[in-house]
Parts: C-alpha cells; sequence; structure tokens
C-alpha cells in the first residue's frame, strides 16, 4: 500500500513535533504544580500546535523569583 508523499510528510512532521510539545508542556504543568500534568502534555501533544497555543495561553503566569 502506497502512501501518498505529502500525507508521510505531515505524518512525520507530527510526530517530530507533537513528542517534544507534549513532553515540554507536561514538564511545565508538572512544575506549575497543575491537576494532571500527564494528561496535559497528552492532549497538547496530540494536538501539536494549536494546543501549546491554548496551553500557553490557559497556564497561569508564574515568576521565577530565584533570579
Amino acid at each position: 500500500m502506497d502512501l501518498p508523499p505529502a500525507l508521510v510528510r505531515l505524518a512525520l512532521t507530527e510526530v517530530v513535533f507533537a513528542v517534544p510539545v507534549g513532553v515540554y508542556v507536561h514538564r511545565d504543568a508538572r512544575r506549575r504544580g497543575k491537576d494532571r500534568p500527564l494528561a496535559w502534555g497528552v492532549g497538547v501533544g496530540l494536538l501539536a500546535l494549536p494546543g501549546l497555543f491554548v496551553y500557553v495561553f490557559l497556564r497561569e503566569r508564574s515568576r521565577d523569583r530565584s533570579a
């Protein structure tokens, strides 16, 4: 079964982009003490770029006071 090259490129881009975004969101959510950080990471990872924008706008702002 041959897949169209555009579909293969889209799938590879999604995997390459979505996994690091999901890991970043999971770690950030855990650091911020959010409920269910794994769910945040998986959910945002599945939604990739739109999910990242949603997370960035919904997360609480916190100031790093160690600087």
